[in-house]
């Protein structure tokens, strides 16, 4: 059976339930953060949705706004590297003024090198540490929480921090070997060092080391087996499962658990359920791509496969795969029809509730919402679905206005949404950063 294709006008006006009742009413808090002042150049979220940031040009200078204040004025800041922490209290980002490059940490800068790596600036989940790479006397140096550590020959490995912050680890390459640092200690040397990695509870590290021209992956200090390359590593959410895809001559295949999978062409999208007991992956042979669930293939040959969402026991799930220039949505072997594109596929862990945005022969974006596609719109923006599935918020554009679209139920209009929003967190309060009228605004939704 296909996937249900319903087409109504975009107007989104009465509250739509399982039971045909109508729900009890959100709340709504709206607040004005700030006015937009002239020269704002680009946006920048919070990765919680709740708090925001943005560049702004003045002259010839940049300077930056968030809302524990305004940086200087500086002669050069890079967008791509502002970087703020999860709940918004910090935010960082590159600058240069008169030819030396500085790491500004909410509006203080740090100390002036030759040059900052572009990329390099990261920042713990909690917001509590950051580090990058920086460039002195023809020397590369780990700095983190603006104290200078170990130097290199070479750029060393993005750092890599633990959820907590607790830990964080890089490597770096001095006198033709590769050192592994972990929190500021230089520790064992090889040939080359990849692909670092801490488990979710944050007690293993996982990275790849080269030992002449065969690569192996370390675990909590235990080696595995030695292939000619190694790649795509991924820790189970519970931590006690690690798979990556290993390459051996013209094939790869999955290493799970040190136990060998088929071999395939080419593997990409390793994907764990929740509870870590589930392994699904695309995989590519005689040219065709499929999905491989637990070392057992799939129905469906597509040339391209995209996201993958399962839900905790895999009993649904649901992927984008491209066929010539068309892509469709898959649940459980039903194709949807072809479309332009097919973006943000998302689905509750207990698989109760999948959504993904559309955009159709003409142009034109709808939601598909638990295999039902709703209202066509100018443009869908973002979709956010709350942990238990019960409540779905979308931004979708009609008629030159931004609307967020919460249970089926339109908000005021907005001008326009900032990226990242509508968000909802883990305990199920929505937010949304819009601009409406010159002001910066966010509201705030709480179910009942």
């Amino acid at each position: 059976m296909k996937i249900a294709r319903v087409l109504l006008p975009c107007l989104f006006l009465v509250a739509i339930t399982a039971s045909g009742a109508t729900k009890k009413a959100p709340r709504y808090y709206e607040t004005a953060v700030c006015t937009v002042p002239a020269g704002v150049k680009q946006w920048f979220t919070s990765a919680d949705g709740a708090h925001a940031a943005f560049l702004a040009q003045s002259g010839l200078s940049g300077w930056l706004w968030s809302e524990k204040g305004s940086s200087s004025l500086y002669d050069v800041i890079l967008p791509e590297s502002v970087v703020m922490s999860r709940d918004g209290s910090h935010t960082f980002f590159l600058a240069q003024n008169a030819l030396r490059s500085y790491v500004v940490r909410d509006g203080v800068p740090g100390e002036a090198f030759d040059d900052i790596g572009r990329g390099s600036l990261v920042v713990s989940p909690d917001g509590g540490h950051f580090s990058y790479t920086a460039q002195t006397g023809g020397r590369f140096l780990l700095v983190n929480d603006g104290v200078r550590g170990e130097s290199f020959d070479a750029p060393p490995r993005t750092v890599v921090y633990t959820s907590d912050g607790s830990r964080w680890v890089s490597a770096g390459k001095r006198n033709g070997a590769w050192v592994l640092v972990e929190n500021g200690r230089p520790g064992f040397s090889y040939d080359e060092i990849d692909h670092l990695l801490f488990s979710p509870d944050g007690t293993k590290l996982a990275y790849a080391t080269r030992l002449g021209r065969s690569w192996c992956f370390l675990v909590g200090g235990v080696p595995g087996a030695f292939h000619d390359r190694v790649s795509l590593p991924v820790f189970s959410a519970d931590s006690r499962h690690f798979a990556y895809v290993a390459r051996d001559g013209e094939t790869e295949r999955i290493i799970l658990d040190g136990k060998e999978g088929e071999r395939f062409d080419s593997i990409e999208n390793l994907i764990f359920s929740s509870d870590g007991t589930h392994l699904a992956h695309a995989a590519k042979k005689d040219g065709k791509w499929r999905i491989v669930v637990d070392g057992i293939e799939k129905q469906g040959l597509y040339d391209e496969i995209g996201k993958i969402v399962m839900s905790r026991d895999a009993g649904r799930i649901f992927y984008t795969a491209r066929l010539g220039d068309r892509w469709h949505i898959i649940a459980n072997n039903e194709q949807s029809p072809a479309n332009r594109e097919v973006r943000n596929l998302v689905m509750t862990d207990d698989g109760s509730t999948v959504a993904a945005i559309i955009k159709m022969e003409n142009g034109r974006e709808m939601v598909m919402l638990n295999r039902e596609f709703l209202p066509e719109c100018e443009e869908i923006g973002r979709i956010a679905v709350s942990r238990d599935g019960k409540h779905v918020l979308f931004s979708a554009k009609n008629m030159g206005e931004w609307l967020v679209i919460v249970d089926m139920q339109p908000t005021r209009p907005y001008d326009s949404l900032l990226p990242g929003s509508p968000s909802i967190d883990e305990n199920g309060v929505a937010t949304i950063l819009a601009l409406r009228e010159g002001r910066l605004v966010r509201t705030t939704i709480q179910f009942p």
